[in-house]
């Protein structure tokens, strides 16, 4: 099966999960994270933002756990005049702006 038909099929299933399910099994991945102890010794981490209308695992929970232990936050942001993606600098002041993606 190919890229874009693993995408369909994915994101057809995530259509019957409620929000709350999407919210608790967030944390129980967040928790399965929390158990690999050698993950946490990094200074900067690139995490992906939410797309909500997607049903897509709420990463916030992930980024609100690495900025209350002092880590550094990266997240893509795309330049679409320039068609190029860039990492910024998320941190809890961060402003999101919302676009066609719904984060």
């Amino acid at each position: 099966m190919n890229k874009k038909k693993l995408r369909e099929k994915y994101l057809h299933m995530r259509k019957s999960i409620s929000r709350k399910e999407i919210r608790e099994m967030s944390f129980e991945i967040f928790f399965q994270l929390k158990k690999i102890f050698f993950l946490w010794k990094k200074t900067y981490y690139h995490i992906f933002l939410p797309i909500r209308k997607h049903k897509e695992i709420d990463t916030f929970i992930i980024i609100n756990f690495l900025l209350k232990i002092g880590k550094y936050v990266t997240v893509p942001c795309s330049n679409f005049q320039k068609l190029s993606i860039e990492n910024c600098l998320f941190h809890e002041n961060t402003i999101l702006k919302k676009k066609n993606m719904e984060f």
